[in-house]
């Protein structure tokens, strides 16, 4: 079985109008958890209708805890050791098949952790920056200050799958095992960075990386708030890229 983790921020209208979680629900082999951050009316029901199991939350959680929240659901549920998982955001777009691809991609290289190939555009023309390098705190400067971040790793002459240090968390898939080891994000990060810190933790305690597959595409409509100065969401990058290059020494 593929457990799927979706969170959504009021996203209830996005993903009525996608249709991508719908139409996942659908396959047999995938089976989808939401947790619904701010309790958005006539979602639940929505989710029902879709065999979609659905959480309302009491107060609102960041990112890592309601997807460690939906693992351990998933892990009731679970009933094989060859499970995966995998964290998919509400503002996405990828056909189930894609899906199960990279579960049987991910068996096949042996990969714990895993990522797919994401565009910003249906016509997939405009590339996502979602594979990178660690960052080191000259480097998170520059790209707040600045706007250039040399962690990017450029996908267009990469064909055949490669390990890297780190993916977006809009969609990263572990085995079952793997995520249980790494005691799922840490929860200490609101949001932001949660990605970069699991992934460094997965390399850095069990010699794990990203496994990336290039033939496997989906579509990220990204919002990048974060990029905003002085935003709420820029407020939070900074606070957890602090974390980060605190934490990484611990390792």
């Amino acid at each position: 079985m593929i457990f799927v983790s979706v969170v959504s921020h009021g996203h209830f209208d996005l993903i009525k109008e996608l249709g991508v979680l719908a139409n996942i629900a659908k396959d047999s082999q995938l089976r989808i958890f939401l947790v619904d951050n701010i309790g958005e009316a006539k979602f639940e029901a929505w989710c029902k209708g879709n065999n979609i199991v659905y959480t309302k939350n009491k107060k609102k959680l960041g990112f890592g805890a309601n997807n460690n929240l939906n693992f351990a659901q998933a892990a009731e549920a679970s009933e094989s050791v060859d499970d995966y998982f995998i964290v998919l955001n509400p503002d996405l777009i990828i056909d189930p098949s894609a899906l199960v691809e990279l579960e049987q991609q991910s068996k096949k290289y042996e990969a714990s952790i895993s990522t797919v190939n994401l565009f910003l555009d249906r016509d997939l023309k405009w590339s996502d920056d979602c594979i990178r390098n660690f960052p080191s705190a000259m480097s998170f400067l520059k790209s707040f200050l600045f706007g250039k971040n040399s962690t990017i790793i450029p996908k267009n002459n990469i064909i055949t799958p490669i390990s890297v240090d780190w993916c977006a968390g809009c969609l990263i898939g572990f085995s079952m095992s793997h995520y249980r080891q790494l005691n799922g994000f840490d929860e200490r990060y609101f949001m932001y960075c949660e990605d970069i810190d699991i992934c460094y933790r997965s390399c850095k305690i069990h010699g794990e990386k990203v496994m990336y597959f290039p033939d496997i595409k989906a579509v990220h409509l990204s919002q990048r708030r974060s990029r905003q100065f002085l935003s709420k969401h820029f407020y939070w990058h900074v606070v957890s890229a602090i974390r980060f290059i605190i934490s990484r020494h611990f390792y």
